[in-house]
């Protein structure tokens, strides 16, 4: 069976404008947090990415998680999510709503240290973990280009300043098996992630977009 794609343009106001404003502020926070795991988690699948780019993009994945679980949580606690949205959902759906909260809950201070570490870019106490075990790499290298009268660097050995923290609480795991480690968690919390959007999807956004969603008694899935 051929896939089948079907998009749909309204204007944006009428999808998130007006009342009730914190709600709408909490589902546009969480459609461009969502996009954004979407593509990091993206980018660090291919098992032929380089490691450099992979690690970046699982980095970058833990600052998205440790958003997105806070926005979860907001949302979660607010009056016009309860009044709008929960009293849509059926049992199951509320089980899974319930099940991710839980799940970043858990999670919090595990994905909060991966993101200070490193997901936040690059902060100080990284980089002061970094410098103080410099023995942990090799050698190290900078490249300068020309062209005519400009020239550019490339300073390859961020790569394993990166690196060095990136490591920082692998335990007795290789870099491989951590970096996996890393990715299989950040998925189950993209995962998490997707079962959230689809209920705001499903009971809030598509409509707004004129799809129509069966009510849940009508769904085989």
């Amino acid at each position: 069976m051929s896939k089948r794609s079907v998009t749909k343009y309204v204007p944006l106001r009428r999808v998130l404008g007006g009342k009730p404003l914190e709600l709408h502020a909490s589902i546009a926070r969480l459609s461009v947090l969502y996009e954004d795991l979407y593509l990091e988690l993206t980018e660090a699948a291919p098992p032929d990415v380089k490691q450099a780019r992979r690690s970046y993009f699982i980095r970058r994945s833990f600052a998205t998680l440790r958003e997105f679980g806070e926005c979860l949580v907001r949302l979660d606690g607010g009056a016009d999510f309860r009044r709008v949205l929960w009293r849509q959902f059926d049992g199951t759906e509320r089980g899974q709503w319930n099940a991710a909260i839980a799940w970043f809950g858990e999670h919090a201070q595990q994905i909060q240290n991966v993101r200070n570490d490193f997901g936040g870019h690059f902060s100080y106490d990284a980089a002061l973990y970094a410098v103080q075990h410099l023995d942990e790499v090799g050698d190290a290298s900078l490249e300068m280009r020309r062209d005519g009268e400009t020239a550019g660097p490339h300073l390859h050995f961020a790569d394993a300043l990166v690196q060095i923290t990136f490591l920082r609480r692998k335990a007795e795991l290789d870099e491989e098996a951590y970096a996996t480690a890393l990715f299989m968690l950040a998925r189950t919390g993209y995962q998490q992630a997707v079962r959230c959007v689809h209920l705001v999807l499903a009971y809030y956004l598509a409509p707004r977009f004129g799809f129509l969603v069966k009510p849940p008694s009508e769904r085989t899935s």
